[in-house]
């Protein structure tokens, strides 16, 4: 699938998830499940991933970025465990202090 095509489907899929489904605010990995499930059942599909749809996911980096841009650039549909928002700006403070080039 072509990169910006993919964005676009998968940042409707995310938003549409975001929206409906309180778990996937809150967890990536529920939201990546989630993604995927709903990817499959597009296409007649339960999760089970057949391998030649395996190409048409998206990077489950793709995924959380688009969360990320949604909850965070655009401050929509934000976690509703005030927790998880705190793990997250830890996580961040972490990865750019180790990781910092």
């Amino acid at each position: 699938m072509e990169t910006k095509k993919e964005i676009r489907v998968t940042k409707k899929i995310v938003e549409k998830l975001l929206e409906e489904n309180v778990r996937c605010r809150n967890s990536d990995k529920w939201l990546i499940y989630e993604t995927f499930k709903k990817i499959c059942a597009d296409n007649g599909k339960r999760l089970f991933i057949p391998f030649e749809l395996f190409n048409d996911l998206p990077a489950q980096e793709t995924i959380t970025r688009v969360r990320r841009q949604i909850q965070h650039a655009e401050g929509r549909l934000l976690p509703t465990d005030q927790g998880v928002a705190e793990k997250r700006k830890l996580k961040q403070a972490i990865f750019t202090r180790e990781f910092k080039y």
